[in-house]
């Protein structure tokens, strides 16, 4: 009698995930000068207002990060599956880090994971 293994993922439903290391980031977090610094232009009030996912995905870009949303907010950081073959967590981590210390010197890194199905 043979067994058989199932080598691939098979779902019958529609699903998203995520799991990025970085922080949560909203319009009341960071200071209109702090995304004119980074993007080195100025914002309109509008813009800023607005909080226009375009600007965040900018400043993301500029920081050499992802911007991802969820169901909780958005976030800024990096997937897991992004990790190079040479690098460590730790230095996976630590890039993350001072890229996002750019914004606020003390802001708090973390893993954040989310699932949903539709």
């Amino acid at each position: 009698m043979s067994a058989k293994i199932r080598t691939q993922f098979v779902s019958n439903s529609s699903s998203s995930s995520f799991l990025i290391y970085g922080a949560p980031v909203d319009h009341s977090d960071f200071e209109k000068e702090i995304y004119e610094k980074i993007l080195e232009k100025e914002i309109s009030d509008d813009e800023y207002d607005e909080f226009d996912n375009d600007v965040l995905e900018e400043v993301a870009e500029k920081l050499g990060l992802d911007c991802i949303y969820g169901c909780d907010g958005r976030y800024l950081g990096k997937s897991w599956c992004s990790v190079g073959d040479e690098e460590t967590g730790k230095q996976f981590k630590e890039s993350i880090e001072n890229a996002l210390k750019k914004l606020d010197p003390e802001i708090s890194c973390d893993t954040h994971e989310e699932a949903w199905f539709d």
